[in-house]
């Protein structure tokens, strides 16, 4: 497999490589944040032998950049594939020229195979690029043509501005009312003038009261009442929608929530100011429905958390644009797609697993903001919460020179003397 790259904060003059280095294997992966680059190139290599390699993942972030090419390699031999198309996510990037291609083609098999599915391009805030995800041709009667790959461009809009501040009306300094002896203070308004002379106001005594007979705690009569109904109803609430019905499709689901504690609406309050450590799970046994994270190749902890806008909520912390992984077992079948920031995100089958429930993958790079960030799917009701946090600043190591002592301060001083004029 090819190497995987990270550049920041650099201007690179020749092509930028990372593509398979051997017989049908996969391209390295490229982050790049905050650099200028020439042709960038993370292509599978081809196969003389079987199936060719799947192309690679590029990550993009406030980067100017030339040409870019994730291609999948050839298949050849008695059962070749064609690789797949890799990723290219690109946020707030421009192109060093004016329909600038990025390519994520699949690639073709030469004799008996599948052609390569076409890959995946995101552009959020990024220009002056063309785009081509074509899929590859089959070969032979050992499969048929790849599938097109996807391309979305998405651009912030801009913000609200603030409304007008409400200014409140000033008060005025005169005091309201007539004559007394009552001594105005400023900023107080006087909404009853003072008077000159008492008021006598009209007492009306009330007769005996006669209140109604209370109704007896926990009696079986008409005259009684008991809590529990209402308290078994608030204790044993069933989670809100869409969650039991995803608690319906997946019993694995259901023992993961019943696993972290989670079972009935209460224990969603508990949520709300006390998050979980979610355990980590290696790729054959994650549970459906939760999002497997990683960032670099290393697994990201996260937490189960909740709020009134979503009642299960999976949060991680990460710097800003920096590549991150995602990995999902979707609950229930069909196209398993995302939505970030305000724009669609399409998972890719991992036809690498050898799991009778296969992940679906998605690469993208943070956003460059600090903030809070939303992942949503209808293939599961956890949303993945992204809190992109700045990065740390070094402390200032103090001082580390001594202060004088008495001898220096009297060598000091009379120096001092001497050097007048």
């Amino acid at each position: 497999q090819g190497h995987n790259i990270t550049l920041k904060n650099i201007i690179v003059t020749g092509t930028i490589q990372s593509n398979g280095v051997s017989n049908g294997s996969n391209a390295g992966n490229i982050t790049i944040y905050n650099a200028t680059t020439t042709s960038i190139t993370a292509n599978g290599h081809l196969s003389t032998t079987g199936n060719g390699g799947n192309g690679g993942i590029i990550l993009l972030a406030t980067s100017t950049t030339g040409a870019i090419t994730v291609n999948g390699g050839g298949g050849t031999g008695s059962v070749g594939n064609g690789g797949n198309g890799g990723t290219v996510n690109a946020t707030s990037t421009t192109s060093t020229a004016p329909s600038t291609p990025i390519i994520a083609n699949g690639a073709n098999a030469s004799t008996c195979g599948s052609g390569g599915n076409g890959g995946h391009i995101n552009l959020s805030d990024s220009t002056s690029y063309t785009t081509s995800v074509t899929a590859g041709n089959g070969a032979g009667s050992c499969g048929g043509n790849g599938t097109s790959g996807e391309t979305s461009s998405y651009s912030t809009p801009p913000p609200t501005p603030p409304s007008a501040p409400y200014n409140p009306p000033a008060e005025s300094n005169t005091p309201s009312g007539g004559g007394g002896t009552n001594e105005y203070v400023p900023g107080v308004t006087h909404f009853i003038s003072p008077f000159n002379s008492p008021i006598t106001l009209p007492i009306n005594l009330p007769g005996t009261l006669k209140l109604p007979t209370l109704p007896t705690f926990g009696g079986t009569s008409t005259n009684s009442f008991s809590l529990k109904d209402p308290l078994s109803f608030f204790l044993f609430s069933p989670l809100p929608d869409p969650i039991p019905a995803f608690l319906k499709q997946s019993l694995a689901f259901k023992n993961f929530l019943t696993g972290l504690g989670v079972s009935y609406s209460q224990d969603l309050a508990k949520l709300h100011t006390t998050s979980l450590t979610i355990p980590h799970f290696s790729p054959s046994k994650l549970p459906p429905g939760l999002f497997a994270v990683s960032s670099l190749g290393k697994a990201l902890p996260s937490t189960l958390t909740s709020n009134t806008k979503y009642p299960l909520i999976e949060s991680i912390s990460i710097l800003p644009g920096v590549s991150l992984d995602l990995s999902l077992i979707p609950i229930g079948k069909g196209k398993v797609t995302g939505t970030i920031t305000g724009r669609s995100v399409t998972f890719s089958l991992d036809k690498t697993s050898t799991s009778k429930t296969p992940p679906y993958l998605l690469s993208l790079a943070t956003p460059s903001a600090p903030g809070t960030y939303y992942l949503t799917s209808a293939s599961t009701p956890i949303v993945l919460q992204i809190n992109i946090v700045s990065p740390p600043t070094a402390p200032t190591s103090p001082s580390s020179a001594k202060p004088p002592n008495l001898w220096q301060k009297v060598l000091k001083l009379v120096g001092g003397w001497f050097g007048r004029k």
